[in-house]
């Protein structure tokens, strides 16, 4: 039991960095874009792979994480997984709709507040895995020796420009779900504002990413310069995480603290 929490405790730690370390290589690889490393184009490509790369295995462990932590309301002692029997009692019964929700003021009871809580836990990480898994694919596309190819009327590295923007949805479905996370958690007002913070950034750059490569595909000047500041705003968020996780784990008592290494309140 005590080496399961150790490794709990360890692996918020180890994706918080990961998130920080990879996106800090976003911005060399984006800048090696730009036209005046035009010669570096290549070395910039094989460095966003190995972001994305890292973003995903990070985005895996949050995911793991969740599964096996439990929520503040299981008893002591729970892997956090639920039997069939638990699911079904998770289950909203119709009972707990309409009126009587309406009359208890509750929103329709603890059983459905924890069902919900469950599916933003899992939504969030599993967004995130997916954002990753996406940006590492169209990054694959953008390598030099197939990205030139024709496929289906177009380039290979135009369809990873299109991986890449269902890859920036992701992002932003889990940014805004996280966003509704930190704003009704108990978390200290320290620790809220900060991860307040690394979300709009999140927010920013997954626009920027987004605007960036509709840019590319209009063939408008300024993607590569987009794609940088997006990157700047992964960045910040990350970093932003990562000190909103230290004040989380400094919050004694009644703070809720932050389970996961970024954007898994």
């Amino acid at each position: 039991m005590a080496a399961a929490a150790g490794w709990r405790d360890c692996l918020p730690v180890v994706t918080s960095w990961m998130y920080v370390v990879a996106t800090a290589l976003l911005i060399p690889a984006t800048v090696l874009m730009l036209d005046p490393f035009e010669l570096l184009y290549n070395d910039g490509i094989y460095t966003l792979l190995a972001s994305t790369a890292l973003l995903t295995v990070a985005a895996s462990g949050d995911l793991v994480l969740v599964l096996a932590t439990p929520q503040s309301n299981d008893p002591p002692g729970s892997s956090g997984s639920l039997s069939g029997e638990e699911a079904e009692r998770l289950l909203p019964t119709a009972g707990e709709f309409g009126q009587g929700a309406a009359d208890r003021g509750d929103g329709g009871g603890c059983t459905t507040g924890r069902l919900g809580d469950s599916i933003s836990r899992l939504w969030v990480p599993w967004m995130m895995l997916q954002g990753g898994v996406l940006f590492f694919v169209a990054t694959v596309l953008y390598l030099p020796t197939v990205a030139s190819e024709a496929v289906g009327g177009t380039t290979v590295a135009n369809v990873g420009t299109w991986v890449f923007r269902c890859g920036t949805c992701s992002y932003l479905a889990g940014s805004t779900v996280t966003l509704h996370r930190i704003l009704n958690s108990s978390a200290g007002w320290q620790a809220q504002r900060v991860a307040t913070l690394g979300v709009a950034a999140f927010i920013f750059g997954a626009l920027l990413y987004f605007t960036g490569g509709m840019l590319s595909q209009l063939h408008f000047a300024g993607f590569a310069e987009t794609w940088v500041a997006g990157s700047a705003f992964f960045f910040v968020g990350a970093c932003a995480f990562e000190v909103a996780r230290h004040l989380g784990s400094a919050t004694a008592g009644g703070g809720r603290r932050c389970c996961c290494g970024l954007l898994a309140w």
